[in-house]
């Protein structure tokens, strides 16, 4: 299974309150699996979010609300049993956003008898123990210009 947790922070500059609807996309049921949605919060409360279908694809979307000049802390954790060995974490929606994501770090775990394959961003190894291995994408302002695919072979 593929476990993702995902922490954003969204800043507002300007005057009143505002309230902005966000949509968070999944990779396709039918390739990747269903999904479980373990968690949803912002500002460390649990969220009420709506789940809905685009193109084979499972979306939802919830609403933020901002005070003047307020910091919303959005905070996803899901789980996919993909059905091949290969996975696509949805980056190129941050594109609509017109500004790159200031901080990104993207782990990937791997169990011992599992080897990575390929991956569409380059990952390093920062740890390794009897049990898994441990891979990192990071970058600081990243502007996503694909999605990250990765594909592993179980050895």
């Amino acid at each position: 299974s593929v476990t993702v947790e995902g922490n954003y922070k969204f800043k507002r500059s300007g005057k009143g309150i505002k309230n902005y609807k966000i949509v968070y996309p999944f990779p396709t049921r039918k390739k990747f699996g269903e999904v479980q949605i373990l968690e949803v919060s912002i500002n460390g409360r649990t969220a009420e979010y709506h789940t809905f279908e685009v193109k084979r694809s499972n979306q939802i979307s919830l609403n933020l609300h901002f005070d003047e000049s307020d910091i919303c802390n959005f905070k996803i954790k899901f789980i996919q049993n993909p059905i091949n060995t290969e996975y696509k974490y949805i980056l190129k929606t941050t594109k609509r956003w017109k500004k790159p994501l200031e901080s990104t770090v993207i782990n990937l775990n791997l169990a011992e008898n599992i080897k990575l394959e390929n991956s569409y961003y380059p990952l390093i190894q920062i740890k390794k123990d009897n049990a898994f291995s441990t891979f990192q994408f990071k970058e600081k302002e990243f502007y996503p210009y694909e999605d990250f695919d990765f594909i592993w072979i179980y050895e």
